[in-house]
């Protein structure tokens, strides 16, 4: 997987994003650039403005960010192959 970067387009864990249970996101700062990398995001939730989350954990997939032993505050990647817009639907 490359490395994250600002500007980076990813998903993140939300409770606060109407019936969703992700809310996309734009890398900010990279922190720590590992696995987990350790990022800074500003999440655009639906229908309410922008929110900063500061030492969010990348995930490679969201199985990695949803499972049990992550971080609550954890974001993953979009596929790097196939539609956005696809992965977005099976949603």
């Amino acid at each position: 997987m490359n490395k994250p970067y600002v500007g980076m387009m990813v998903l993140a864990k939300s409770i606060a994003n109407g019936h969703s249970t992700c809310a996309p996101a734009v890398v900010t700062r990279v922190w720590q650039d590992g696995s987990p990398a350790v990022v800074n995001l500003m999440v655009l939730h639906d229908a309410s403005s922008p929110a900063a989350e500061t030492s969010v954990y990348l995930y490679n997939t969201e199985d990695e960010a949803r499972d049990p032993g992550a971080p609550s505050r954890a974001a993953w990647r979009l596929p790097e192959t196939g539609s956005v817009q696809a992965y977005a639907s099976e949603r």
